[in-house]
């Protein structure tokens, strides 16, 4: 248990990482960093279905399970 307390202790002490400054020069990399990439946006090849019903007929045609994928508005 000591050595929980020791652990968590010297992590405390531990400054946080500092972070890159943002500037002109390396904006461009940074930018090109965050886009994603075309491996990221794969998932918008799939042959999405608007309605459940539309969805439903298909999978029963073929024999497959059906993701259903909502969001709230």
């Amino acid at each position: 248990m000591n050595a929980i307390r020791l652990l968590a202790a010297g992590l405390l002490t531990l400054s946080p990482p500092i972070a890159p400054e943002l500037t002109e020069e390396s904006f461009g990399k940074w930018y090109s960093y965050i886009l994603p990439k075309e491996e990221d946006l794969a998932w918008r090849k799939i042959p999405w279905r608007r309605t459940l019903w539309e969805a439903a007929l298909e999978a029963q045609k073929r024999d497959k399970p059906i993701l259903l994928w909502g969001d709230q508005p």
